[in-house]
């Protein structure tokens, strides 16, 4: 079964999760249900994923107590012509070797359809960039000691046991230049203790200090960090162009202190910021952050050979798609997607919201003209909107 939002929150609602913890405080869900993410990932998947395919080091990293291996010591030389002209390619012999010495094993971004499905959910459901993590950690090892992340932080437990320990916040809600400094902080009583099982759930915004240490068994874990833009960054984006303002291209003075006191500074700052464009920065920013998701692309070459064939009688589904638009041009209608913007006659409308309503469909079941849905669907999957179940 697709694990969707609210699956992955149960027994929460969505809406309970958002309004009571999101951003505020840890959540902890235990399951009782090994194989809930079975779907997403297992030992089984990691262990053929390591042992057959080629790995590249920009996606792997390992940890040891706080300590992060040099890639040089997981890695072929330069020179080797196992790196099939890249620029470092993992030496698994090598990290192996560390594995057993107890280092951790990091993937740094995990895909697989499953995987996608469920970053898109929480890409749509929070506007945010979603980005999933596999953690691999020897038995009794731990991989980082205390410290706090930038990125909200779902943790699911996939194989394995660990204890967990959350602490304190102290900065609420840390931006992108706050960064955890060791020295700086103090150990304080933990704000939750846990023991993750396979099927559990560890919610932590960004800004609580964590550490985790496995026990007697291989630990598997996904982490799925989800970078948010906060008001902050719009107020950076605002700023940014600050520029266009002829008045504040202008030099400071010699006397730098002077402007401490210059009241003329400070009304040219609030007349810019009153005749911003708001809205127009806002679409700016939403189009930074749907420009830049991945796309579904399950079974896309499989698509291609089964497209000839299609027939009023086949069956299609609704890609994967984190934003999509559909809007009225006058005779035509404009579908918006991944960067795309495709234009159909005004009549396609209809059949196109029967498409994104229903999910899976047959051709015979939309609205309108026959032949003219069956080359929609044929365009549509073309450009990767829908696939051919």
């Amino acid at each position: 079964m697709p694990l969707t939002i609210d699956r992955l929150f149960e027994p929460f609602s969505f809406s309970e999760f958002h309004d009571v913890y999101y951003e505020k405080k840890p959540l902890l869900i235990k399951r009782q249900s090994p194989a809930f993410y079975d779907d997403l990932l297992t030992l089984e998947k990691i262990n053929e994923h390591i042992g057959e395919d080629h790995l590249p080091s920009t996606a792997y990293r390992m940890v040891h107590d706080g300590n992060e291996l040099d890639v040089k010591d997981f890695t072929y030389p330069n020179s080797s012509v196992n790196n099939r002209g890249e620029a470092a390619t993992v030496d698994k012999d090598a990290l192996f070797a560390k594995w057993y010495e107890g280092w951790s094993i990091l993937i740094m971004q995990y895909e697989s359809p499953a995987v996608l499905r469920l970053r898109h959910a929480l890409e749509r459901a929070f506007h945010g960039s979603a980005l999933a993590r596999v953690f691999l950690t020897p038995r009794n090892a731990q991989g980082f000691t205390p410290h706090w992340d930038l990125d909200e932080g779902f943790v699911l437990q996939f194989a394995g046991t660990k204890d967990w320990v959350v602490y304190d916040s102290p900065i609420t809600l840390p931006g992108r230049r706050q960064h955890f400094y060791s020295k700086d902080w103090t150990r304080v009583e933990p704000t939750l203790t846990a023991t993750l099982e396979p099927g559990d759930l560890l919610y932590m915004p960004r800004g609580f200090v964590h550490e985790a240490h496995a026990r007697d068994t291989v630990s598997g874990h996904i982490t799925i960090t989800l970078r948010t833009t906060t008001y902050a960054d719009l107020l950076w984006e605002i700023a940014n162009n600050a520029d266009v303002d002829p008045w504040l291209r202008k030099s400071l003075p010699s006397d730098f202190q002077s402007v401490a006191s210059n009241d003329e500074f400070l009304r040219h700052v609030h007349r810019f910021f009153d005749n911003a464009d708001l809205p127009a920065y806002i679409e700016r920013l939403h189009s930074d952050f749907t420009d830049d998701l991945a796309p579904d692309a399950k079974d896309r070459l499989a698509d291609y050979v089964k497209l000839p064939s299609v027939g009023a009688d086949s069956r299609f589904h609704m890609r994967s798609v984190v934003n999509h638009e559909l809007t009225n041009g006058g005779e035509h209608v404009v579908l918006t997607f991944h960067r795309k913007s495709l234009k159909f006659p005004a009549a396609a409308a209809e059949s196109i919201r029967c498409m994104i309503a229903s999910g899976e469909f047959t051709v015979s079941t939309l609205p309108g003209n026959c032949d003219d849905n069956l080359a929609l669907c044929r365009t549509l999957v073309q450009e990767g909107f829908l696939g051919i179940v």
